[in-house]
């Protein structure tokens, strides 16, 4: 008995960009919801551990990748306790691309029985984050290229004299004059003087009731800003750094899918209500993508809102709490809110 299963998913980034995430071996396996650990060996060769249906199996796996004109092909084959075969075809759909998967497991007649299910999950997470999960790792990694590759400018000829005429100052500098002999000091003003002017002290000085008034009028601190049991820090800039949001995106594991439609006021109550019902997975990230083209961004770290970010298709990107002010400022948010599990070793 074999198990084979086939699959269709469209998304909305060009075949390139795909192929450079599912084409590269430590990029494309992290992807798997399988996936427990990997040895790579050399670029397209690693030894890889997986789970299936709560069995744990241990692959020797190659990557094949072919380039045609008009299609993209990335075929993975591993074989040792289990024999296991993904063949992805990537090709230009519209604006996007159309990836079509293939999937072959082999593992005996009663192992076959019980990677069935496994397999088809695998399957349905595995469309989610090529739909998905994807498009945001790419857009991760060309931000990341781009501060790479922004260089101070060259000093300009003027600045190069004006600092050469800097240094040479101080040789011009003349040694001041000699100071003149300080004139004598005028005599000091006799003490009796000094007494006549002070104010002569009260008798009966009256107490003074202004300290008690003022900390009877003392108010209270107030309590850390929480919501039903998240706390939204000052200024939650967690998902700011390309990198972390980077291994976010790579390592993190599609939990569910919902759809949404509020004010942005109301976004506190939208993490309120997914922290409660997913908060016993752990560290959440939420990713709101709405029909104006707005990408929100959180991560929920215990009851903690560490990060908030937002990418808006006109002002570009805004962290912390700027992001989450233009957010509560938006009149309506409609679209899909995608819910991950992210592993603990990410913001170590």
């Amino acid at each position: 008995m074999t198990i084979e299963r086939s699959f269709e998913v469209i998304t909305a980034i060009p075949p390139d960009d795909v192929f450079e995430i599912l084409g590269r071996l430590d990029m494309h396996i992290p992807l798997w919801s399988i996936y427990e650990s990997m040895n790579q060996i050399s670029e397209n060769e690693a030894e890889v551990t997986v789970r299936i249906a709560g069995a744990i199996y241990k692959l020797k796996i190659k990557m094949t990748t072919v380039e045609g004109k008009a299609s993209k092909t990335v075929s993975i084959e591993g074989q040792g306790q289990i024999y296991f075969h993904l063949k992805l075809t990537i090709e230009k759909r519209g604006t996007g691309s159309l990836v079509t998967g293939f999937v072959t497991v082999k593992g005996g007649f009663f192992r076959e029985r019980v990677l069935s299910s496994g397999v088809t999950t695998f399957i349905d997470d595995l469309k989610n984050k090529i739909m998905f999960q994807i498009p945001s790792i790419v857009e991760a990694l060309k931000r990341k290229k781009a501060v790479r590759e922004m260089v101070t400018p060259p000093a300009t000829p003027k600045a190069a004299e004006a600092s050469k005429a800097e240094e040479k100052a101080p040789e011009e500098v003349k040694p001041p004059k000699k100071p003149e002999a300080p004139a004598p000091a005028p005599a000091p003003t006799p003490k009796k003087e000094v007494k006549e002017e002070k104010p002569a002290p009260s008798a009966t000085p009256t107490p003074k009731p202004e300290a008690k008034e003022k900390k009877e009028e003392k108010p209270k601190k107030p309590p850390k800003k929480k919501h039903e049991g998240l706390t939204i820090p000052e200024n939650p800039e967690a998902l700011s750094d390309e990198v972390t949001l980077g291994m976010i995106l790579l390592k993190s594991e599609m939990i569910d899918i919902k759809d949404h439609k509020g004010s942005g006021k109301e976004v506190e109550k939208l993490l309120e209500a997914v922290w409660t019902e997913h908060k016993d997975k752990g560290i959440l990230y939420i990713n709101v993508r709405t029909k104006d083209k707005l990408n929100m961004k959180f991560l929920i770290k215990g009851r903690d809102v560490i990060g908030v970010r937002l990418d808006h298709p006109d002002e570009g990107t805004i962290n912390g709490k700027e992001a989450l002010k233009k957010i509560k400022d938006v009149k309506t948010i409609q679209g899909k809110v995608y819910i991950f599990k992210v592993p603990p070793e990410v913001l170590a």
